[in-house]
């Protein structure tokens, strides 16, 4: 096992694009196949991160061209028609 393959809990949050919490879940561990070093080091294989990385990622060739995106909604502009910003006089 080369230094190189194993990967810190920190290295696979910046090669995932997700926070060190996430990476520490348990069902993260088991996914990536973590193993401990010491008493408390979490450690990952490299490849088992890759492998993980190409199940799990969409690509743009992969989004089916035909599907509709939805639309922003359009946020109306409040003015004095509404009589919103009208005060009241007493």
């Amino acid at each position: 096992m080369n230094v190189d393959t194993v990967l810190t809990v920190k290295q696979v949050a910046q090669l995932l694009g997700i926070s060190e919490s996430l990476v520490r879940r348990r069902d993260m561990k088991v996914r990536l196949k973590a193993f401990i070093v010491g008493t408390r080091g979490i450690r990952f294989l490299r490849e088992n991160v890759d492998a993980y990385r190409a199940r799990n990622t969409v690509g743009e060739s992969d989004q089916p061209d035909d599907i509709p995106m939805p639309k922003k909604r359009q946020r109306k502009n409040l003015t004095d028609k509404h009589k919103l910003w009208q005060r009241e006089s007493r």
